[in-house]
């Protein structure tokens, strides 16, 4: 068995050679990435990791994964997939990373050269260089949620955002294995008071929403569903670090807010009361012409997320729900819906469109 795991060790890092060894000798810079060994390369790659796992014992580490950890592989994957070199490398890395996480059955996001990667990855969502590779983005935080549903304490590390450096990781020491966060049964660490929210502009929430935005109804779906199983986790330190942290009530109302000022100001109460009852899960019908009026979908888009933040609260834990509850009620009752009724109730003054228009006479 030791001498099949050499051979193991041998073939990874053989792989390994292989994808460095394409940047150094690649000629057309336009050549897509799947149509390189690179794919295959880290396919195997990975078969080798999930295979020695199942030679080990419990708790050990194996000599591959302590290469991938000595080495900085994901670290370089992670810049690798920044570059969007060669076209389409973005969308590999971010598969390497999900089965990687996914299949793995070690707690691998305790090490920081694997958190490290995972965080970058992470805050590239709107930074592609091409289209945004939506279906591997979604895969790969589908991962991450799945993960922290089952050890919630990872939760406040993946929401650090840009500011990695307030972990205070640097000061602990190394490892073999590259530098290891606090184990699961760790209480979470103490989050630094005061810190600029802009820190937190890039993280797994925004991911999400921005990934509930999307053009594909079937992505948007997966997205929310994510989003929910995120937002209930159950342990306390977890939810807290969610609802101060993520800004994820402002980007749930700020959303709210954008759709509610795309709905047309000219549009009749009439064709209103006609609009069934919109739920998130259930998508329209474009083929439903007979029953649609103008601004029916900018209306179904608003009451859709509506549903779907009224289900988010009462799902959630309570302290994201109440911190969700509160930003939507501040946000659009209190900051856009209240100015508007008490201007249609004093129409003399000058002020914004009518919420509740009439038809013309």
């Amino acid at each position: 068995q030791r001498q099949g795991i050499s051979g193991c060790l041998a073939a990874f890092t053989e792989h390994w050679k292989g994808v460095t060894q394409y940047y150094l000798e690649a000629s057309d810079e336009r050549k897509p990435a799947k149509q390189t060994e690179i794919p295959w390369r880290l396919k195997q790659m990975l078969d080798i990791l999930v295979y020695e796992e199942k030679q080990q014992l419990e708790g050990e580490t194996g000599p591959c994964l302590e290469y991938l950890l000595q080495h900085k592989i994901l670290e370089t994957l992670s810049t690798l997939g920044k570059a969007e070199y060669p076209p389409g490398m973005r969308s590999q890395v971010l598969l390497f990373f999900s089965r990687l996480l996914g299949q793995m059955q070690s707690p691998l996001m305790h090490y920081f050269n694997v958190y490290r990667p995972v965080q970058k990855l992470i805050q590239l969502q709107g930074d592609a260089l091409g289209p945004e590779p939506e279906k591997e983005v979604l895969q790969f935080i589908a991962v991450l949620c799945t993960k922290i549903r089952q050890e919630p304490a990872l939760l406040p590390y993946v929401l650090e955002g840009r500011d990695v450096g307030s972990l205070g990781l640097a000061a602990k020491p190394s490892t073999s294995s590259g530098q290891s966060l606090p184990s699961s049964g760790d209480q979470c660490p103490e989050k630094p008071r005061g810190r600029d929210p802009a820190a937190s502009v890039l993280n797994l929430v925004t991911s999400l929403i921005g990934l509930c935005k999307s053009k594909n109804k079937k992505v948007v779906l997966k997205a929310r569903e994510n989003l929910l199983l995120l937002t209930s986790v159950d342990h306390p330190t977890a939810a807290q670090a969610l609802a101060q942290d993520s800004m994820l009530g402002l980007l749930l109302s700020d959303h709210l807010c954008s759709l509610y000022d795309a709905i047309p100001g000219a549009i009749s109460p009439a064709d209103t009361a006609t609009l069934p009852p919109v739920q998130w899960r259930l998508q329209s019908d474009p083929s439903a012409e007979e029953n649609s009026f103008p601004g029916k979908p900018s209306l179904e888009a608003f009451f859709g997320w509506l549903d779907f933040c009224d289900c988010l609260i009462k799902q959630a834990h309570p302290v994201i729900g109440d911190a969700v509850s509160t930003a939507v009620g501040r946000r659009l009752f209190q900051g856009t819906l209240r100015p508007q009724l008490l201007q249609t109730s004093h129409p003399d003054r000058p002020g914004e469109r009518d919420p509740c228009p009439r038809p013309p006479s």
